[in-house]
């Protein structure tokens, strides 16, 4: 789930959170003195094992968007950020070597990350884009309770859809009053806009003050120009 901000058509910045799961199967050990377990001993060195847990992240992290400039439908992006990794570990069991050990280990931390992505988004309508991003998250050498892990990187595949909100169409009016300008005129030749966006201001004749009448866009008794 992301939130943000489009400074410019091409660069935006959001918050973004989520969840992310991982099974735990393996884990390395390296041991500097030796170490005995259920009566083995295991001399220093390092060692591969088994086991059975799941390492939960939940990343609140502040990213930036770069998107190719253009009103074409489909565009391609980049984006990357940092901010914290929330990473919570369960342990259920782990093998010794020939011996199952039971873990019921659970701690929690907040680590420092970063993330990256690459993706494509097409627009369907004004506001409205279906996106698919590449992503990895990854934390600096995290270390939750009793266990340092190397820096850990995750990578996914996502798709979803995204709403931006569309500014209204800004308009350079005139200073004057908006009937005698023009622009109020909803009938034939009321207010045409010009390039600028501006209303066009219709000028009355010498004489035809009186009867000067803007809000069809054309003077009555007089003419506009």
């Amino acid at each position: 789930v992301e939130f943000g901000y489009n400074f410019y058509e091409w660069l935006g910045v959001g918050l973004q959170t989520g969840l992310t799961y991982n099974g735990i199967n393996q884990y390395n050990v390296d041991l500097n003195q030796p170490v005995t377990v259920n009566g083995q001993t295991f001399n220093p060195g390092s060692y591969h094992f088994s086991a059975d847990g799941e390492l939960v992240q939940v990343p609140i992290q502040l990213n930036a968007i770069l998107r190719w400039p253009g009103q074409m439908k489909l565009r391609p992006f980049v984006g990357g950020g940092i901010g914290a990794v929330w990473q919570q570990l369960d342990v259920n069991n782990y093998y010794a070597g020939p011996f199952d050990v039971q873990g019921n280990y659970c701690r929690s931390a907040f680590q420092f990350g970063w993330n990256a992505q690459v993706g494509l988004t097409y627009t369907v309508e004004p506001g409205l884009d279906f996106y698919g991003a590449f992503k990895m998250l990854s934390a600096f050498m995290p270390v939750i309770g009793n266990y340092q892990f190397s820096n850990t990187y995750n990578f996914a595949v996502e798709v979803g859809v995204a709403h931006r909100g569309e500014p209204e169409p800004q308009f350079t009016r005139s200073g004057h009053d908006p009937v005698a300008d023009g622009s109020g005129g909803s009938g034939a030749g009321g207010g045409r806009r010009d390039a600028r966006g501006s209303v066009p201001r219709a000028v009355v004749a010498p004489g035809d003050e009186q009867g000067a009448d803007c809000r069809g866009g054309v003077a009555a008794g007089g003419h506009a120009d």
